[in-house]
């Protein structure tokens, strides 16, 4: 959690952030993300993500408390991490085929789930990074996430809603830059601090 002196000092340095504000990196290999209730202990599991069935959803919730399932809301079932290895046919999804509400959107809610575990947001904005060669998919990524979301993890339900997203190649879109328009001129109302926002998540897609 950002503290009042943290948040402070930021915007004595020229930056701005929300109270809550967590970071994540979903990487070709790995992920990781902040727990923000254990004051940003980094977490890690593989970036692999598999559909399951109801009934081994149901099993994995006996078997380990749901740790590495999430049920999307929709009736569909997902496990994630090493434990779905054993799930999965075929190649792990590169490129295009990880810009999917099967591959990206089970993986981002299993993330806000443990980043957010007893203090999910309301609403919040989302500011992402991406590989520069994935700069066709942006559109994409932006309508997998703007709206509202509903999941269960480890049995309980979770809501929130994302507002708005910004995307940017990560060669110019680090965490210290201000939310641009797609022209390149800054957004007028500060993208972090909106009113009527939660939180804001800094995602770092790609890389290890």
């Amino acid at each position: 959690m950002v503290t009042q002196a943290q948040r402070k000092e930021w915007v004595a340095m020229g930056l701005k952030a929300p109270l809550h504000l967590s970071f994540a990196e979903i990487g070709h290999t790995g992920t990781k993300f902040a727990i923000v209730k254990e004051g940003y202990k980094v977490e890690y599991v593989r970036s692999l993500c598999a559909e399951i069935s109801e009934s081994e959803y149901r099993a994995e919730l006996d078997v380990n408390g749901g740790a590495d399932v999430i049920h999307d809301g929709s009736g569909r079932y997902y496990i994630i991490g090493e434990a779905a290895l054993s799930h999965i046919i075929g190649d792990v999804p590169i490129g295009q085929n990880r810009y999917t509400r099967n591959f990206y959107s089970p993986i981002f809610a299993y993330t806000l789930a443990n980043m957010y575990q007893d203090n999910m947001p309301k609403v919040m904005n989302v500011y992402v990074t991406y590989p520069f060669g994935d700069r066709p998919y942006v559109e994409t990524l932006q309508n997998l996430l703007v709206g509202e979301w509903r999941f269960q993890h480890k049995g309980k339900w979770h809501e929130t809603e994302i507002i708005n997203v910004i995307a940017k190649p990560e060669s110019i879109g680090g965490i210290a830059h201000r939310g641009l328009n797609p022209l390149g001129q800054e957004i007028k109302d500060d993208f972090w601090n909106q009113k009527g926002m939660d939180a804001g998540v800094y995602v770092d897609l790609g890389g290890g």
